[in-house]
């Protein structure tokens, strides 16, 4: 749709309403979007995402909109963001023009974060290249992955897929070509890429897929509903919408932390003791009827290419600022060794690299390469598998 003159800004018009935006440097931008409606309303709490709703006259987009409800980054951690739509944010090199190349950004955050307004996530020099950029906030934590009884699960995911059907709808507004559409995040937002590439539904709505330090953590219905319980269980209340949906965001941030914290203790959590968040996509034999490298491997889209990768050592980003390397015993690595199954002759293999001098120094190489490393590889492997197929049949259909 053509961008209409306005001396305050640039004004796009869609089929909800119009937009004013700004205007820095030759960049066009618009900010706090929505996508979706307010998901934290009485009618709309814990439910997929909603339509929005339309406005009459010019609705402001030159600020960012507030991000979902999460912890902050302060210490100790108290509420970051608030209850309002879900939002996104466009930087484009020109409203009017047709058929840029879009690049759609899901942040990461463990799931439990995710701040689609982060200076780091500025869209400015994207667009100075000739690219749409657009940054989504998509609810974690609690509203966003954590099994409440009568809510349906995987809600964040369910987000990012309303995004993406908007973008698909309207970004030719903002100078976009919706069928040049690149997917991109990193750790919590590149397990979403993955999980996105594998499901059925989003089919057509993007062209190509990159994933950076992508984890590919999940739990089982019975896992995400001890999960609940326990953090149902601090509030004394129990996992519903209707017990929590009348808990202020606060608390509810509180007690997110609280199990974040509890989980840590393996005695008692196993496994989910691992992963450093207890927020993570579920495999409820719906949106995710397997896990999600399992589901990739099955039937990933053999014709969006996918740049996957991860950074060398990347477990020492959560060891070696807190002094945490320091603290770490070959009992410590020895149990990493078990928990992850892997040969006795692991922690040889991995000591004999000079840069593994120490105990800490081993157990952030093997976090390193269980975390990230390893799912990136066999998301590389699956995604030549099925190309290498999809390749073989269409020979085989043109010799016919």
């Amino acid at each position: 749709m053509p961008t209409l003159a306005a001396e305050n800004g640039p004004v796009v018009g869609l089929p909800t309403g119009q937009l004013r935006g700004s205007l820095l440097n030759g960049i066009v931008s618009f900010k706090g979007v929505p996508y979706a409606a307010n998901p934290f309303t009485t009618r709309a709490r814990f439910r997929a995402p909603q339509p929005v709703t339309a406005w009459t006259g010019v609705r402001d987009a030159t600020d960012f909109g507030r991000p979902p409800p999460q912890p902050g980054r302060d210490t100790p951690p108290t509420l970051f963001g608030g209850a309002d739509d879900l939002t996104l944010n466009i930087w484009t090199p020109d409203p009017e023009a047709d058929g840029l190349p879009v690049m759609v950004w899901l942040p990461g955050g463990a799931f439990i974060r995710a701040d689609a307004g982060e200076a780091a996530y500025d869209g400015a020099r994207f667009a100075a290249g000739g690219v749409v950029l657009v940054t989504v906030n998509y609810r974690v934590g609690v509203d966003g992955f954590m099994a409440i009884e009568g809510a349906p699960p995987n809600r964040g995911i369910l987000d990012q897929i309303a995004a993406l059907e908007w973008v698909r709808d309207n970004i030719a507004a903002f100078g976009g070509d919706p069928a040049n559409v690149t997917l991109f995040g990193q750790s919590a937002g590149a397990e979403s890429v993955g999980i996105l590439l594998a499901l059925p539904r989003t089919e057509g709505l993007f062209r190509r897929a990159i994933l950076q330090s992508p984890p590919m953590q999940a739990v089982t219905t019975q896992e995400a509903t001890r999960l609940a319980t326990a953090l149902a269980g601090m509030l004394g209340l129990r996992p519903t919408i209707a017990d929590l949906s009348g808990v202020s965001l606060e608390a509810l941030t509180d007690a997110a932390v609280g199990l974040n914290s509890t989980i840590k203790d393996r005695a008692t959590w196993g496994r989910l003791s691992l992963g450093g968040t207890a927020f993570l996509p579920i495999v409820d034999g719906a949106l995710l009827d397997a896990s999600p490298l399992a589901m990739l491997e099955r039937s990933p889209k053999p014709d969006v290419p996918v740049m996957v990768g991860s950074a060398d050592q990347e477990a020492r980003l959560y060891t070696v600022p807190n002094g945490d390397i320091d603290k770490v015993t070959q009992a410590h690595v020895d149990q990493l060794v078990g928990d992850l199954k892997l040969p006795a002759e692991a922690v040889d293999l991995y000591g004999r690299n000079p840069a593994n001098r120490t105990p800490g120094d081993v157990y952030s190489a093997l976090q390193s390469d269980y975390t990230f490393r390893m799912p990136a590889l066999r998301i590389r492997t699956a995604q030549r598998l099925r190309r290498r197929v999809a390749l073989q049949l269409r020979l085989e259909v043109a010799r016919l």
